[in-house]
Order: structure tokens, then sequence, then C-alpha cells
């Protein structure tokens, strides 16, 4: 796992946010006219909870090793050069470790916030009871 593993994201479904948008969308009273919609997950959840997760569906231990964020620089800069796109995911591994993820929703106006309901223990049961396919997660 890149980093800590302790940092909270929340995490939306794409299908919450497909049928979030379709309502906003075909709402006949057009009361979000000209809003912003905020569009959330239903939780926040740090990588080792998700780990945790799956070790639950699955029934066993899921061993897990961590790569600090001081190798994850050193990796960042060390590929730039010859491959940047990895250089890139690497970066983007040190922002979701250490970056406030958790949903913002301080201050928002209440009627401008969506929140998706299906959790990640959804998504990870129907993917390991039923296969990628069927929990809409592809490969």
């Amino acid at each position: 796992m890149f980093g800590r593993g302790r940092n909270p994201i929340n995490f939306v479904a794409a299908a919450d946010v497909a049928a979030i948008v379709e309502e906003v969308v075909v709402d006949a009273d057009g009361a979000a006219d000209g809003t912003t919609i905020e569009v959330v997950g239903p939780a926040n959840v740090t990588f080792d909870e998700l780990v945790a997760m799956f070790a639950r569906a699955l029934g066993r231990p899921v061993p897990t090793s961590h790569v600090p964020r001081a190798v994850l620089r050193a990796m960042a800069i060390a590929f730039r050069p010859f491959k940047p796109v990895l250089a890139d995911q690497i970066a983007a591994a040190i922002t979701l470790d250490s970056t406030d993820m958790t949903e913002q929703l301080l201050g928002r106006d209440p009627a401008s916030i969506r929140r998706g309901a299906t959790t990640f223990d959804d998504v990870i049961r129907r993917r390991v009871t039923q296969g990628p396919a069927a929990a809409g997660v592809a490969g």
C-alpha cells in the first residue's frame, strides 16, 4: 500500500453519481437550476479500512505492507525522466495519503448536497461474490 493507509477519503460510487445527475437533470420543478450539487459518498474510508473490508468479505487475512511517503517521493523524482506517467501516479498516491480527502460540507447549503448510498462494503461484497463485472468495476 502506498503511504500510511490511514488518511480518510470520501469515495462515491460512479453509479450513485450517475443516478444523482439523472435525478437533478430530470427534476421537473427545476429546484437545482443554477445550483452546484455536491455529490458525496456515504462514508470516509481509509485504505487500511478497505483492506480490512476485503479481509472480512474473503474470510481470510489480506497481507499488506506500506511504502513510506519518503520512498514514494524519491520514486516520483527518480521515475520522472523515463516513466512520467508512473511518476504522476506515485505523486497522486502521495496526495491521497497526505491531503484531506474527506467530504467538506461545513457551511454548504444542505439542499445542494446529495449523498450516494453505495458503500465500499457493498462494492466489495459484490466483487467477491459475483466478480468484477457485477461490482461495476473494470478488470
